[in-house]
């Protein structure tokens, strides 16, 4: 982990990922994240140096895990590359398979212009 100050955000874990049988309590925490990121702004790009200054796991152990998640169709991983480097990576729940509903936006902040729940 690096020195700088760790993040203070939490990440609520919904049930339908609290309770899955199958997955380790490391792999419910990146997943609930994702997910937690993803119906915050319609997209999660972050990177696994994220992960590691959120979690303090890693870069490493968050790849095996994002990778396992994704092999057990939790989620969808799309890469854009320019030439042979990475210039994106996207992560997709698969929130019908994780039985959550998608969270529905009714408006946009006039100062961030993100969504509002």
């Amino acid at each position: 982990m690096t020195d700088r100050e760790p993040v203070k955000v939490g990440v609520y874990i919904p049930p339908e990922i609290l309770h899955r049988k199958g997955l380790n309590d490391r792999q419910k925490l990146v997943l609930a994240s994702i997910v937690q990121l993803y119906q915050s702004k319609r997209s999660c790009y972050a990177s696994n140096a994220h992960f590691e200054q959120w979690f303090g796991v890693p870069k490493k152990e968050v790849s095996v895990t994002i990778s396992l998640l994704a092999r057990k169709d939790l989620l969808k991983v799309a890469i854009t590359y320019k030439g042979k480097q990475v210039i994106r990576r996207d992560l997709t729940p698969n929130l019908r398979s994780l039985r959550i509903q998608p969270k529905r936006m009714v408006g946009l902040s006039r100062i961030s212009g993100e969504g509002i729940p």
